[in-house]
């Protein structure tokens, strides 16, 4: 899923950006294979999960 957003204020621009930095700081990168050896179990969350992402 993906969103767009128009932001027109510096103050709000640094938020956003800080907020992303913090989420790259947190996250772990996978190599794509690594993500297509997911186990059977993380791939069917994944599908679910993205099935009721709209409603989430």
């Amino acid at each position: 899923m993906e969103v767009s957003l128009a932001i027109y204020t510096p103050e709000m621009v640094a938020q956003v950006a800080d907020c992303q930095e913090v989420y790259l700081q947190s996250c772990r990168f996978l190599s794509l294979e690594q993500w297509q050896q997911r186990h059977g179990t993380e791939r069917l969350f994944d599908n679910v999960v993205r099935l009721f992402s709209p409603l989430l």
